[in-house]
């Protein structure tokens, strides 16, 4: 009877284990799982065994229930190895095919030949130990000895990846090949089950303590801040760079033209000055666009659009970047692009505009190559859209770091760069958000060839539309037409009236809501309102709706910095006729004011 003390000292330990692993322990994960399920494996071969030596004590006449303990025991011995073995793989962030199925199988094929193949038991005559032979424990012996092995080698294969866990698992490793050793030598001592169950604790003191495990995550939580925290410095920190660059050039030049005579001078300065204003309404719309994408805000928005006009402007708006540098800039667009498209016109712009900056950014000399292809099938038309340069290139080792934000190559040699570093994050992440793909091939000194695939459905173009997107560079004859501008910021109005001069229009401008207001139920007319948005007192979204629902029938369009996607679709929704985004772009007030003003 003595033989059953150890063992029940090995169950009362188990279950002591057991209930505080599950009290400390609120949520398992994959490789905690595997290490619960050793520490009932080593429950149930302790029962098995506790079972068969009390059975064989008390002489019971029936030996096949005996042996159907023991061979439950050797089941559970196995899935014992199993389960170490899926726990090093876990931990070790190992993947294999179908790794749970490989599994269930395996546990499922060794229970199977375990149950069906003989055991016998040899026993003293005084009864006091049973050992256990035949092919079902040498079965039960082989499969956990390869098994043992495999975890052995996987462990040491992945030390750097284990980290922590590599030493505690090799010693565990060597403790259970001594628990085999001692039962081979000495068999009447049944010493298995409590030494399997000491091992369980030992990982419980070492590596699965839940309290052990909380103080990790703490410590990767405190790592991960510190990083966070300094990524947001250096961040602020190149921002500060960034964004004082282009405000020194405009500062500076603008207290330049206040001394200066000469018009060409004046007009050369102005134009640095709009330069350095477009790399800063880029800096700002790059970091916009990240904080989008990274709170989740980030949307697609859909319309139809005409994409050669789309093309134009795209052209329009990036060609003085290779004037600039006297770099051969040549546009091959395919002649059969479709009239009208169906997609989000805003983000491909954006995209375009990334990768042609990227482009003039570094090349220093030679060419940049943009090029337009389709392929229409049925209702869809496949964009190919490559931008080819003779820059420096890109390191073969770097091109997997291309698309990281905040990241710039070869910086040491790109201090004279602008930009933030998030052009080409923001550009894959629009890509992908449309199902599209984009691909680099470049040869480190000789130059760079991004290419961008996207889907975008064909649509019929309505002859109204055709009139809309027209383009032309005659300013309209709007001599008989009056506007109101309605903004609480002076230099607003200055610029919109400047800007409207050019069309010979009569413009009258207020400073709120309420001014527009009364000004319009004092009975003057007007062909044409351009309302901001965020203005004391009343919004320009209040005032159009007051004067909607008094049914004023003027177009109302809403000029506002309030640029995030579907913004546009937004004050639409809300019931302007129109938006305008500020910076005001003089193509789109141009287009605002044909499509309202335009007798045709």
């Amino acid at each position: 009877m003595y033989n059953l003390y150890i063992p029940l000292a090995s169950l009362l330990l188990n279950i002591f284990l057991i209930v505080l692993y599950l009290f400390k322990t609120s949520k398992l994960n994959k490789e905690n799982n595997f290490y619960f399920g050793m520490i009932i494996d080593t429950f149930f071969m302790t029962v098995f065994c506790i079972i068969a030596v009390y059975l064989l004590y008390i002489q019971f006449p029936d030996l096949s229930i005996i042996k159907l303990a023991n061979k439950f025991e050797c089941v559970f011995i196995f899935n014992f190895f199993m389960n170490l073995l899926m726990y090093v793989l876990f931990s070790a962030n190992v993947k294999i095919n179908n790794m749970m199925k490989w599994y269930v199988f395996i546990n499922i094929l060794i229970s199977f030949f375990i149950f069906i193949t003989p055991v016998y038991l040899e026993v003293t005559s005084d009864l006091t130990y049973m050992v256990s032979v035949g092919p079902s424990t040498d079965i039960t012996t082989i499969a956990s000895g390869i098994v043992l092995v495999i975890t052995f080698i996987t462990a040491l294969k992945h030390k750097e990846i284990l980290k922590d866990k590599i030493l505690p698992i090799i010693l565990l490793l060597i403790f259970i090949v001594l628990i085999v050793f001692i039962r081979s030598a000495i068999p009447e001592f049944i010493c298995l089950e409590f030494l399997a169950t000491f091992a369980t604790l030992i990982m419980y003191h070492t590596i699965e303590n839940p309290d052990l495990i909380l103080l990790e995550q703490m410590e990767d939580a405190k790592i991960d801040a510190e990083n966070a925290n300094r990524a947001k410095s250096d961040f602020l920190s190149s921002m500060s760079h960034e964004i004082r660059t282009p405000l020194n050039t405009i500062v500076g030049l603008s207290e330049l033209n206040l001394e200066v005579n000469d018009n060409n001078e004046l007009k050369e300065n102005s134009k640095d000055i709009l330069n350095a204003s477009n790399i800063l309404l880029d800096i700002i719309g790059n970091v916009l666009d990240m904080s989008k994408i990274e709170s989740g805000s980030f949307e697609i928005s859909n319309t139809t659009y005409n994409p050669n006009e789309l093309l134009r402007s795209v052209i329009k708006v990036t060609e003085y970047k290779f004037v600039e540098k006297n770099i051969d800039f040549k546009v091959n667009i395919a002649p059969d692009l479709p009239s009208s498209l169906y997609g989000d016109q805003s983000n491909i712009k954006k995209i375009l505009i990334n990768l042609l900056g990227n482009a003039s950014k570094y090349t220093k000399e030679g060419y940049v190559i943009f090029t337009v292809n389709c392929i229409n099938q049925g209702d869809v038309s496949k964009l190919i859209i490559s931008v080819e340069d003779t820059g420096r290139g890109i390191k073969p080792e770097q091109i997997n770091k291309l698309f990281a934000k905040f990241d710039r190559l070869d910086e040491e040699k790109n201090t004279t760069t602008e930009g933030t570093g998030l052009g080409l994050a923001i550009t894959k992440h629009l890509i992908e958000a449309m199902n599209g793909s984009i691909n680099v091939q470049s040869v480190y000194g000789q130059g760079s060839k991004f290419t961008v695939i996207l889907d975008q459905k064909i649509k019929t173009e309505t002859k109204e539309e055709k009139t809309i997107t027209q383009s032309t560079k005659e300013f309209l004859d709007l001599s008989n037409k009056k506007i109101l501008l309605i903004d609480d910021n002076n230099m607003n109005l200055k610029v919109a009236e400047k800007f409207l001069k050019e069309y010979k229009c009569e413009v009258t401008g207020v400073l709120s809501g309420r001014e527009c207001i009364d000004l319009i139920n004092s009975g003057k007319k007007y062909d044409l309102l351009l309302a901001d948005e965020m203005m004391p007192e009343m919004s320009g979204t209040e005032v159009m709706k007051y004067l909607k629902e008094n049914g004023y029938a003027v177009p109302i369009v809403v000029m506002t910095a309030d640029v995030i996607d579907n913004a546009k679709q937004k004050y639409l929704k809300e019931g302007f006729d129109d938006y305008l985004a500020k910076p005001i772009n003089r193509t789109e007030l141009d287009n605002v004011l044909r499509k309202y003003l335009n007798e045709l």
